[in-house]
């Protein structure tokens, strides 16, 4: 998936990864985006205090990431228009 969105979460995520693999986080990107995600999961298993896993939803590097009734990993992707070879986020709004 594309890494869009996700926040200063996301912005932390790249500027720690460039500063130490330099150009080489560039292309491992979506791998640390997935690493990022996985860790919020287990935060919020960690922190769910009781509450079925099911309930869990966060806001990842790699879209809205969930729990489905039977523990499989969900993801909702961000919608992107292509323009000029770049990925555009689209918003509810016109």
């Amino acid at each position: 998936p594309w890494v869009l969105s996700g926040g200063p979460g996301v912005e932390r995520l790249r500027a720690a990864t460039t500063a130490a693999f330099g150009d080489a986080a560039r292309s491992r990107g979506k791998l640390y985006a997935f690493g990022h995600d996985a860790w919020l999961l287990a935060a919020a298993l960690r922190a769910r205090n009781g509450a079925e896993a099911s309930t869990i939803r966060v806001d990842g590097a790699t879209g809205r990431v969930s729990f489905d009734e039977y523990g499989r990993t969900r993801r909702e992707l961000d919608w992107a228009q292509v323009r000029g070879g770049n990925a555009r986020l689209l918003t509810a709004e016109p």
